[in-house]
């Protein structure tokens, strides 16, 4: 089992010494510092590989530690349609067939996204998916060096706004097309070839452009980051539901932010901000004590639940009114159920709440059992 859960952004570069890309150490440093901040929050762990040969992309891919948690691949170097070309050993470029490679991404089923910024790699798209990698960026003839450092620094500057991946490459287009034009003046990174290939170089293949960075799932075996959103003044009404948290803590299904655990005096705006970031569900505890003193709380949640994607489950304690609340259009817990012919949602509607916070719990379970079959 992974020690960490972060997803992992790996870079791999490879010049050539007859044939430099003067361009390729500034592209990464720029994608570095792109990352930095992600990287010193915790956010993501970055991998870099300057002069990457086929053994050093194969000890990435084939350490345990890194099992399942590679979210991004990015090649920048020489290359055509059948693979990339990474030094050797004795420091000359050789091509790594992207049919090999393409079984070696396979193995990590947390892979979204495989970023070719080299010359003419289009034809290795399709071998790509065919091993079920679902986002690959890849370019339909020789590009410039220079440009495409930009494209990537742009298009990486846009993902760690937690834009899609599909946002990010039109935007790092838009501006690359607004700096060159469509038909630049593209230098050639391997050798001098014919090409009658004409319009914008970078393609993208998305099946799933709507993935988020910063929304990486866990591995399979890792829990799921709970956020307990709630009015200090319902601190003892929580005591049953912590209790049946508790249990899918044990079992490993989830790890619980709750500010009651937090060391009094170290609870922070920062604190909460933080740790609303590495949470994959905000529970909302409703009551009317909610709207009394947690009213940023709310917005807050239903902010990342709309531009995050974060999942938000409103737990419905006592009743309030919150019909015309933008949270009141999400599924909560428990689920709906028929007393003597009406629908009862909240919990003071059971005749017996401890039975309501079981549900509260199985229904949390079932998703997260649920999301972990989706991600296998």
């Amino acid at each position: 089992m992974p020690t960490s859960s972060k997803p992992i952004v790996f870079l791999a570069f490879s010049n050539d010494e007859k044939s430099q890309l003067p361009s390729l150490k500034a592209e990464r440093i720029a994608i570095k510092q792109v990352f930095e901040r992600l990287e010193s929050e915790g956010k993501c762990e970055l991998i870099v590989e300057v002069e990457a040969r086929l053994d050093d992309i194969f000890r990435v891919f084939s350490q345990q530690n890194n099992n399942n948690r590679i979210a991004i691949f990015h090649y920048a170097g020489h290359a055509d349609g059948k693979g990339l070309h990474t030094v050797n050993t004795i420091g000359e470029n050789k091509t790594t067939y992207a049919s090999g490679l393409a079984k070696m991404f396979a193995i990590q089923k947390n892979l979204k996204l495989v970023f070719l910024n080299g010359c003419s790699t289009e034809a290795q798209v399709e071998v790509l998916q065919s091993e079920n990698i679902p986002n690959v960026i890849a370019t339909s003839k020789s590009i410039s060096d220079s440009v495409a450092k930009t494209l990537a620094e742009k298009f990486y500057a846009a993902l760690v706004q937690n834009k899609t991946i599909d946002e990010a490459f039109r935007l790092a287009c838009a501006y690359v097309e607004g700096e060159n034009g469509i038909e630049g003046d593209f230098r050639k990174l391997w050798k001098n070839r014919t090409e009658n290939v004409s319009g914008f170089p970078w393609k993208s293949s998305f099946k799933k452009g709507d993935w988020r960075l910063l929304n990486a799932r866990l591995s399979l075996n890792d829990p799921f980051k709970i956020f307990l959103a709630y009015s200090t003044q319902d601190k003892d009404d929580m005591v049953k539901l912590r209790k049946q948290l508790k249990l899918l803590k044990r079992q490993k299904l989830i790890d619980i932010f709750d500010e009651a655990e937090v060391q009094i005096g170290t609870l922070t705006k920062d604190v909460i901000a933080q740790n609303l970031d590495t949470s994959h569900i905000i529970l909302l505890f409703v009551t009317e004590n909610l709207f009394d003193d947690a009213e940023e709380l709310i917005d807050e949640a239903v902010r990342r639940n709309k531009n995050e994607q974060k999942i938000l489950i409103p737990i419905y304690v006592r009743r309030c009114p919150i019909e015309d609340e933008e949270f009141a259009k999400l599924e909560p817990l428990p689920r709906k159920h028929l007393k003597n012919g009406q629908i009862w949602r909240f919990v003071d509607d059971w005749d017996n709440e401890d039975n309501a916070y079981y549900e509260i719990a199985m229904g949390l379970r079932n998703l997260i059992t649920a999301l972990k079959q989706e991600n296998s």
